[in-house]
């Protein structure tokens, strides 16, 4: 415990393992999607598209398609009623406003794109240094 108490004083922690759930071990592909994994672009870009906005929206929340988009690729289609009332509960209640919008678009770009930078770059607001490296020969 004090090993913990001084790693977290002091901002030190080491990652000891990572366990990914409900996760694909391969980047959104065709390659993956013409061997029946889901679609994220089919799925999110309609979301994304219409959370895109400079326009102030106080009165934000996902829709239950949305909900229940989220609720059937975590658990299934035929997840029991309780479960999906309390997830479309939950996921309402954390994305409202402005901030919320936000935070649920960039966690539909995260689904669609994986590893891809170009749907994020709508929300940069800073200097950014990008560095490419390529094989010469």
């Amino acid at each position: 415990m004090y090993r913990l108490k001084v790693a977290l004083l002091t901002g030190f922690m080491q990652i000891q393992g990572i366990i990914p759930l409900g996760t694909s071990m391969d980047f959104e592909s065709e390659r993956t999607r013409k061997l029946g994994c889901w679609d994220g672009v089919a799925a999110c870009t309609g979301p994304i598209d219409k959370w895109t906005t400079n326009t102030s929206t106080p009165d934000f929340q996902p829709d239950l398609d949305y909900c229940d988009f989220l609720i059937d690729i975590g658990f299934g289609k035929n997840c029991p009623q309780e479960t999906r009332d309390f997830w479309r509960e939950t996921i309402q209640a954390n994305y409202q406003g402005d901030d919320g919008r936000r935070r649920a678009r960039m966690a539909a770009i995260n689904l669609r794109e994986r590893d891809g930078l170009h749907g994020r770059l709508f929300d940069i607001k800073c200097p950014v240094m990008w560095l490419h490296v390529g094989i010469f020969g």
